[in-house]
């Protein structure tokens, strides 16, 4: 980037140059005909201390004044500094402790937190690929692991307890984690809807069958005002295996509702709901439609955002 000149006589800790030091997106200012960078604060100071400070005319004080100006401004940016602590909690090794975490962590109602990993963990499907893991983790670092997916497996290494989660988890009215798997369940790789108590008891509430109800959700459920929870699939099976994608509810005992089955105006809901405030549950869709237009093989559309009542089916 192009240094940003600065006038000498702006250059004399001024209100313009205050303005100009807290909001220029410059890096470098120039004085004397030389550019310094910004970011060298403790230079910038002693040029000004020499040729304001030990030159011309004016009553010290007044020089004086424009120091602390000056010092007023740089310092903060070093007290900053030096108050960013970064502290690694916990490193994966991609063994029994899970692999690649893909989704937020939530704060449970113990204290602790809870997330999932995508891969790893004691057991692998038919492609030996870890299955992933559900993990709960305190403040100082302490990582339990509290389930691994892929402990119920078919004959043909696919597991059946789900596999890959992506989502993130979260506490029900009851006490109990809710989550979902991308892949997985009883149905191949159609992913699941679970729930998992603080200890690693889990239990398999829906396994997607890739038709009308959905397949592979990506992101996290929203519990409802009426206990239910909600959330949506990018995929669904249907004409021409176009990714149409569905929003849905499911009870605390695994009954499941397609609330809305895209017919090809609006798809790919592989974005998270947002319960709000009038009741109705609120998302955006990615946009591959029926309604779209063609480049090459390949089908696009804008998306949507949309408006469902918890009640549309």
């Amino acid at each position: 980037m192009v240094p940003k000149p600065v006038p000498a006589a702006v250059f004399d800790f001024g209100i313009p140059a205050k303005l100009f030091w807290h909001f220029s997106p410059r890096h470098y200012v120039y004085v004397n005909g030389k550019a310094i960078s910004t970011m060298n604060k403790m230079k910038l100071i002693r040029i000004f201390a020499k040729n304001s400070l030990l030159t011309g005319r004016k009553p010290l004080w007044a020089r004086m004044r424009r120091l602390l100006w000056a010092a007023a401004l740089l310092l903060p940016a070093f007290a900053v500094r030096a108050d960013v602590v970064f502290t690694n909690l916990y490193s994966f090794t991609g063994t029994n402790n899970g692999a690649n975490p893909q989704a937020a962590l939530v704060q449970g109602s113990d204290g602790f937190f809870y997330g999932t990993t995508y891969g790893g963990g004691a057991y692998t499907n038919q492609y030996g690929v870890g299955c992933g893991t559900v993990f709960k983790i305190n403040t100082n670092g302490w990582l339990t692991s509290l389930y691994p997916f892929g402990s119920i497996q078919d004959t043909n290494g696919n597991p059946l307890d789900g596999g890959n989660p992506q989502a993130a988890l979260v506490q029900g009215s009851d006490g109990y984690f809710y989550g979902t798997t991308y892949s997985g369940g009883t149905n191949l790789w159609s992913g699941t809807v679970f729930k998992i108590s603080t200890n690693g008891v889990l239990t398999t509430l829906y396994s997607f069958t890739g038709g009308n109800d959905g397949a592979n959700p990506q992101v996290a459920l929203v519990q409802g005002s009426d206990g239910y929870f909600y959330g949506t699939t990018p995929t669904e099976g249907g004409p021409f295996g176009l990714h149409r994608g569905t929003v849905f509810k499911i009870s605390t005992n695994g009954t499941l509702n397609t609330l809305y089955s895209s017919p090809g105006d609006y798809s790919g809901s592989s974005n998270g709901l947002f319960h709000g405030r009038d009741g109705n549950f609120y998302g955006s869709t990615s946009g591959l439609s029926y309604r779209c237009y063609f480049v090459g093989f390949l089908c696009y559309s804008g998306g949507a955002v949309f408006a469902i009542p918890p009640m549309a089916r």
